[in-house]
């Protein structure tokens, strides 16, 4: 599939049109670099800073998510033009938890606020809900609220205790009353 992806977006850049990948990152360092080459702007999720709480949500850990991460920043570093936004769903009591905010934060803080262009926090949403139904399949995060105007402002809050470029975050999707 990377291979395929390359050789599109080479295709795209020849014709002028930019190019974006949106990522959960879960995948060989080497078919990043393969695509990276013709990539304008990486859209890069970070669903749990904590191996053990991704593994829990997701199945899987993301070691392997973190360290392609770095291993972007410093292609950024060494001069290749990508535009690389970070993006988190903001889920009440699961990744939107004070404690997840921060560790997120700190670890962008700390390894990548020279190379983002944004840390976008996407609000939870039930869109999906109906789908999950139609499946006959269980939708575990049915009776999560939905992020609520004072949510987000105790998480602004909390980004911005840990020293976060608040310049750099931006929330989007829709917010409760």
């Amino acid at each position: 599939r990377h291979s395929f992806i390359s050789k599109l977006f080479e295709l795209a850049h020849k014709e002028g049109i930019h190019t974006a990948v949106d990522t959960s990152g879960a995948v060989s360092f080497d078919a990043f670099e393969e695509v990276l080459e013709n990539t304008d702007c990486v859209l890069y999720d970070i669903k749990f800073k904590s191996d053990e709480m991704h593994r829990k949500y997701t199945g899987q850990g993301n070691k392997l998510i973190l360290e392609n991460l770095i291993k972007i920043a410093d292609k950024i570093r060494k001069g290749d033009n990508i535009e690389l936004w970070i993006r988190t769903p903001l889920i009440p009591t699961l990744t939107g938890s004070k404690e997840n905010i921060t560790e997120i934060a700190e670890f962008i803080r700390d390894n990548l606020m020279d190379v983002i262009s944004r840390w976008e926090l996407c609000t939870f949403n039930k869109a999906c809900q109906n789908k999950y139904e139609r499946l006959d399949l269980l939708w575990q995060c049915g009776d999560i609220p939905l992020v609520n105007h004072s949510d987000l402002e105790s998480i602004k809050e909390t980004v911005k205790s840990t020293g976060f470029d608040m310049d750099k975050l931006v929330i989007s999707g829709l917010v409760a009353e």
